[in-house]
């Protein structure tokens, strides 16, 4: 590709090449990085290291594995590239490497039956086979060195393979041999509603009719397990059964192939960065007016599915003030209806003022002086202010 690129774009072609190998490089790291620091901060630091973490410290802990980890990997790249290593031949040798912990983890998700012992095994003992697989068809490559031997496409198919076979046999034989576990989901569903960090109203499935509920989820898993199964059908049948009538391809077939590759990479950009901005529009249009954002607001978990009561609060009379020149009988009605408010001068119930003693000097209402003149009260007045 960028040969092709180069020669039919020049110095363009070059550069997009580079930026769509910078953004795919870029985009991998972000998944490892992101993977890897969240295996650290909850399978571990959480676990082992601080049970009761709260979420700042989760996401604390998360932010120190991010860099950790993306120092380290610039450290692996480095002794890789010295070595001679290139990214192709990491990318088909991973599948090696990690292929045999696919069918173990996906077990434990949906194997009720499955047991520890079986899916450990499965998992160590489909790793030895793909090495095993890897090394020995390796061997029969006529590459100048090794490595290359090792990065050829019949070892690395071998060694695949090996992995994703042997360790679903392996868990199942083990998990058959011991009786099987019998695990209940509904434990898991408890012990995962008990190990969130903190309560999410998202977190726990809702009991009733929106994107949260049971059967939204149920109906969202059959539709991606349908567009699992058509594509995977598309990429390992028809998509290579396309390049049996023509052996080798003359320019018209590789025009026609070419042609599918593009409809098939507008499809993808659609799918993949158009189409989830669309859903989104009105949360951004939102955003760009400078509304609020509509966060919903958490609900305990005791109560998230019950129908608050409804209290019906007692009703109290109000004082009525006939007239302003009736200030004394007002103020009396509200000091027995409220005993204890009336105590506080300082909170004035309407335009009224609680009853106080008299002194020397402290007007009286109306704001006429009280016998003795105006000298040590300073002056208040009551009634309207």
């Amino acid at each position: 590709p960028p040969a092709v690129a180069t020669h039919l774009m020049g110095k363009g072609g070059a550069f997009l090449v580079t930026l769509q190998l910078f953004l795919a490089v870029t985009s991998t790291a972000n998944s490892e990085q992101l993977a890897v620091s969240s295996l650290f901060a909850y399978d571990i630091y959480k676990l082992y290291i601080n049970p009761k973490a709260t979420g700042q410290q989760i996401i604390r802990v998360s932010r120190g594995g991010v860099v950790a980890w993306a120092v380290l990997s610039g450290i692996f790249g480095v002794i890789l590239f010295e070595l001679g290593i290139s990214l192709g031949w990491v990318y088909g040798a991973m599948g090696n490497f990690i292929g045999s912990a696919v069918a173990p983890i996906c077990f434990s998700l949906m194997y009720k039956d499955c047991t520890s012992a079986g899916a450990i095994l499965g998992a160590v003992l489909g790793l030895i086979a793909a090495m095993v697989g890897w090394v020995a068809m390796a061997s029969y490559e006529d590459q100048p060195t090794f490595k290359d031997n090792l990065g050829q496409n019949y070892p690395l198919l071998v060694g695949n393979l090996l992995a994703l076979v042997i360790s679903p046999l392996v868990a199942v034989v083990v998990s058959m041999m011991q009786g099987g576990q019998n695990f209940q989901w509904e434990k898991l569903a408890e012990e995962t509603g008990n190990y969130l960090v903190e309560d999410d109203d998202h977190a726990t499935l809702k009991h009733d009719n929106t994107e949260d509920s049971q059967e939204a989820m149920d109906a969202i898993y059959m539709k991606i397990v349908v567009m699992a199964v058509l594509l995977s059908f598309v990429l390992i049948f028809l998509w290579p059964i396309f390049t049996l009538p023509a052996q080798v391809f003359s320019l018209q077939y590789f025009g026609f192939w070419i042609a599918i590759a593009f409809i098939w990479g507008h499809v993808a950009a659609f799918i993949t960065i158009i189409y989830p901005i669309w859903e989104v529009r009105a949360d951004i249009i939102d955003m760009l007016s400078g509304k609020p954002p509509s966060i919903p607001t958490p609900v305990p978990p005791a109560t998230r599915d019950m129908e608050a009561p409804v209290v019906k609060q007692p009703e109290v009379p109000m004082p009525v003030m006939s007239a302003p020149e009736e200030p004394v009988k007002a103020a009396q009605s509200a000091q027995a209806v409220f005993p204890t408010a009336m105590q506080q001068p300082q909170q004035p119930i309407g335009f009224f003022q609680p009853q106080m003693a008299q002194y020397p000097g402290m007007p009286q209402m109306g704001g006429f002086p009280a016998p003795g003149g105006y000298g040590q009260a300073p002056p208040m007045f009551y009634g309207h202010q």
